[in-house]
């Protein structure tokens, strides 16, 4: 019975992993472009945005989010540091961290 339940627990949690695929879900790109090295805003914003998500939802250190990104921390912190600004002034475009963060 605790068995089923820590079970349940653990499909039903948040992971880096399913971030990046609802991320890239709703932006239409595949994760591998999420992932990737493509510099067009069709990418990089998404990224952007699953970056900010895994620290604020994960508490996943710089580090640890640039390894998952294939980025060095400082392009994390950068990146994270812009969601947060456009955030604050550019709420309707980001629907999808206002449905993560508000709720």
């Amino acid at each position: 019975m605790l068995f089923d339940l820590i079970e349940e627990v653990q499909k039903n949690a948040l992971s880096p992993e399913k971030i990046i695929s609802t991320v890239a879900g709703v932006y239409g790109i595949r994760k591998e472009d999420l992932l990737g090295k493509a510099q067009s805003q069709e990418c990089v914003l998404p990224r952007q945005i699953a970056m900010y998500l895994c620290r604020q939802e994960l508490k996943i250190p710089f580090q640890g989010i640039g390894r998952i990104f294939s980025r060095d921390h400082s392009t994390v912190m950068t990146s994270i540091k812009l969601v947060e600004k456009n955030l604050k002034s550019h709420k309707k475009y980001f629907p999808l961290l206002q449905k993560f963060v508000l709720n």
